[in-house]
C-alpha cells in the first residue's frame, strides 16, 4: 500500500488562532516523519498550496529528506487528483489509484480547503473511492466564526462530518488520534473498518 500524505495550505493563518492550534498538526505531522519503521520507498509527502514561506514546514521537511523521505512541494493551488497521479508516475514513477493507495489528508482550512474547496480535497479523494483518512490532529479550521479554537474546529469537524455522512463517503474516516496513523502506515494495512 503506497501512503500519500497531503498537507494543503498547512501554514494556515496564524493570526487567527492560539499557539497551540498552530503548533498541532507540525507535531503531529513529526510523529510521522520521526517514525524509523514507516516505509520511505512507499510513503510520499506533499505540500500544496500556501506553505512555501513556512519555515516550520520548511526545517520539517529537511529532516524527513535526510531521513530518506520523499517529498515534493506543489505550489499549484488548482492541482488536481489526476495530477497528483501523474506527478507521482513521472517523478517516482508510482503507479497511484484506489486500490493501491492510501491518503492522509490534512492542512486548513478543515472545513474549506480541506474538505470541498481544492481540487485534491476530502470531496475529490471520495469521488474517486481512495482509502482516505483524516488525523484531526493535522487540520485547522481558522474561517469559522467562534470566539476560540475550540469553537471553530468544534464547528468544522462537525461539518466534515455531516458533509462525510450526507455525500456516503464510506472510504473517508477521520482520525483522532496521529498515532492509529503511524501504526497503520507501518502495518501498512488496508482500512477494513472505521478507525
Amino acid at each position: 500500500m503506497i501512503n500519500v500524505i497531503i498537507l494543503i495550505d498547512f501554514k494556515g493563518h496564524p493570526i487567527l488562532a492560539s499557539e497551540y492550534v498552530n503548533s498541532l498538526r507540525y507535531s503531529a505531522l513529526q510523529q510521522i516523519t520521526e517514525n524509523h519503521n514507516i516505509d520511505r520507498e512507499k510513503c510520499i509527502i506533499l505540500s500544496i498550496g500556501n506553505s512555501g514561506g513556512d519555515k516550520k514546514l520548511n526545517e520539517i521537511r529537511e529532516i524527513a529528506l535526510l531521513n530518506k523521505f520523499k517529498w515534493l512541494i506543489i505550489e499549484n493551488p488548482d492541482t488536481t487528483v489526476n495530477d497528483i497521479e501523474h506527478l507521482l508516475m513521472k517523478k517516482f514513477n508510482l503507479i497511484i489509484n484506489k486500490d493501491n493507495t492510501r491518503i492522509i489528508l490534512g492542512g486548513c482550512n478543515t472545513s474549506g480547503c480541506v474538505l470541498k474547496t481544492k481540487n485534491i480535497s476530502i470531496k475529490d479523494f471520495g469521488l474517486k473511492k481512495y482509502e482516505t483518512l483524516v488525523p484531526l490532529q493535522l487540520c485547522a479550521e481558522y474561517e469559522c466564526s467562534g470566539i476560540n479554537d475550540i469553537e471553530k474546529n468544534m464547528k468544522a469537524f462537525s461539518r466534515l462530518f455531516n458533509y462525510v455522512q450526507k455525500n456516503k463517503f464510506e472510504t473517508i474516516v477521520t482520525v483522532e488520534d496521529i498515532t492509529q496513523i503511524v501504526k497503520y502506515i507501518k502495518k501498512n494495512n488496508v482500512m477494513k473498518e472505521k478507525i
